[in-house]
């Protein structure tokens, strides 16, 4: 099927979390009370692979990315710590950091070359709970956050997403892709 040049669409890869790791993210929000924050609803919550980029060619894209998914096999992340983000002392968000596991690096690396999308900013994977609403830098000092989490979640499907338009809400699951069991082509 040929596609035709369309406007651009903000496109990004992210793994969504499963309903029960959604659940789990969406009680803690309740310990935010008090926070200038924009609370992420359970059906928004993910981890981003590949930020958001300008995608002309959104079919041809998907077909990219499921050539590169072929291979990857299905592995573990786990959620160990609840805190402000991405700057302790300055946080735009509270997030959900996971274990820095080689699997979820290594594919990064990957997603980003072959979309030739360019992040400015380290890789922490993390799952995004709230966002400020208002800069509140004594956030940390009113209500500290560090919590210690252990929520693992097997990673089996990886998706593409679109992000809202400008002050729009709520991504939408344009493709959904599983891995593999055992990084055999499937």
């Amino acid at each position: 099927m040929k596609e035709t040049k369309k406007p651009p669409r903000r496109v990004f890869v992210g793994i969504k979390m499963p309903d029960e790791v959604a659940r789990a993210l969406v009680k803690l929000q309740a310990r935010l009370g008090g926070l200038p924050v924009k609370l992420i609803p359970k059906e928004d919550l993910h981890l981003t692979l590949a930020p958001p980029w300008q995608e002309t060619m959104v079919i041809r894209a998907s077909q990219n990315l499921r050539k590169l998914l072929a291979n990857v096999p299905m592995f573990t992340l786990t959620l160990r710590t609840l805190s402000y983000g991405p700057d302790r002392w300055r946080p735009r968000l509270v997030w959900a950091t996971c274990s820095d596991t080689e699997p979820v690096v290594a594919f990064k690396k990957k997603l980003l070359k072959a979309f030739g999308v360019r992040e400015h900013v380290p890789f922490t994977p993390h799952v995004t709970v709230a966002r400020f609403e208002l800069q509140d830098e004594t956030a940390p000092l009113r209500i500290p956050l560090d919590i210690p989490l252990d929520i693992s979640l097997s990673v089996e499907r990886v998706q593409m997403f679109e992000s809202p338009h400008e002050g729009g809400s709520g991504y939408k699951v344009l493709y959904d892709f599983h891995l593999s069991f055992d990084g055999l082509p499937h």
